[in-house]
């Protein structure tokens, strides 16, 4: 189904490209569409670099039109796309973007950029930094979803295994059984 879908928004493109100018926003809003449907499909086909192309386009064209509605999301995909690629500079970039950026009033878009980017600062050993973004993130979610148990289970592992990593075995222990018993209760 993917080589149809991308096969489709490619062929969407290619007929808004050849509308003549002068381009509306609602042409460019529709681009925005394309480029997000193709980035999202190049990620879950595994073409990471196509997945990173098609959201800086995104991003790019949003910018430059000012459509600020969904930035916080754009910023989040595109950050997403370069966590893919173990690219952690520009992936802590677009985190942190996502976070700052005051359009967008996505809390989902927010929480997921403090997890990643907490999941990001794990990864270059700041664990006191990734903890706060691990507990700023846990927050928000709870904001939206008190029970948002797929989430804060997923925090709950990162934290298990950031105190493991630091041989504080009771801690992690701790955080192992919360993301376990969170993820039961979610199947």
């Amino acid at each position: 189904y993917y080589s149809e879908a991308i096969e489709l928004l490619l062929q969407s493109d290619k007929i808004l490209d050849g509308l003549p100018p002068p381009y509306s926003v609602k042409h460019a809003y529709f681009k925005v569409l394309v480029q997000s449907g193709l980035g999202k499909i190049y990620e879950r086909n595994g073409e990471k670099r196509k997945s990173v192309e098609a959201f800086q386009s995104v991003v790019q064209m949003s910018e430059s039109i000012g459509m600020r509605s969904r930035m916080s999301w754009h910023y989040l995909n595109l950050g997403n796309a370069y966590l893919a690629l173990d690219e952690l500079q520009p992936a802590e970039e677009f985190f942190r973007k996502a976070l700052e950026y005051n359009d967008d009033l996505s809390k989902q878009a927010r929480a997921s950029a403090a997890a990643n980017l907490g999941y990001c600062k794990q990864l270059t050993e700041d664990y006191e930094a990734a903890l706060n973004l691990y507990d700023e993130a846990a927050l928000h979610f709870r904001e939206i979803d008190q029970k948002d148990y797929y989430n804060l289970s997923i925090i709950e592992s990162r934290k298990g295994n950031l105190y493991f990593k630091q041989e504080g075995y009771e801690m992690a222990l701790q955080h192992y059984l919360s993301a376990l018993s969170m993820a039961k209760s979610i199947d």
